[in-house]
């Protein structure tokens, strides 16, 4: 086990709360990089792009947001947050230098890297942190809604796109917030 997460509990325990507010963090990283002039019924205005509130609600700005992410991937405009959309936005991650430069300052907080175990590559990293701190039962080396959450409660920081620490929905992760 990693020295920096030996305060943690064996599990990190994953509740489905959380999967919206990282799919909303994931669609303001991205979203702003799309042309604006794509014109999409209810849509607020540009102030709004890049500014999904961290909330565990699918507000309808949540569901406007998928679907221009949707046009963007020219793939039928549902507004659902389906498989497509989403292994499009962790691709898109894996491409963005901000994210990729979060997730190497998040490792080394958990105690892969520099003074730590060491990681060749960023995958393998994120493959030693689901594996050793997560305890992710397949761990694949890809920075997912599991694994960017985990990420935040142990450095304690928060990638591009995101707007609060998610809320704690058990005891076992609030003693990390607390220190």
């Amino acid at each position: 086990m990693l020295a920096r997460a030996s305060h943690f509990e064996p599990r990190f325990q994953w509740n489905d709360n959380y999967y919206v507010p990282w799919a909303k963090g994931t669609l303001n990283r991205h979203l702003p990089v799309i042309p604006q002039p794509i014109p999409y019924p209810g849509m607020m205005s540009p102030p709004w792009m890049g500014r999904l509130p961290d909330i565990p609600q699918p507000t309808q700005d949540y569901r406007n947001a998928v679907g221009l992410w949707q046009a963007h991937l020219r793939v039928p405009k549902t507004s659902l947050f389906d498989a497509i959309v989403q292994n499009s936005l962790i691709k898109a991650d894996q491409a963005s230098s901000a994210y990729l430069g979060w997730i190497k300052t998040a490792l080394r907080a958990a105690g892969i890297g520099p003074g730590g175990r060491v990681a060749t590559t960023i995958a393998e990293g994120l493959w030693m942190f689901q594996r050793d701190v997560l305890r992710l039962a397949n761990p694949d080396g890809v920075p997912g809604p599991k694994t960017e959450t985990g990420l935040i409660f142990i450095s304690r920081t928060l990638p591009p796109g995101r707007t609060v620490v998610p809320p704690v929905y058990n005891n076992r992760i609030v003693s990390v917030l607390q220190q």
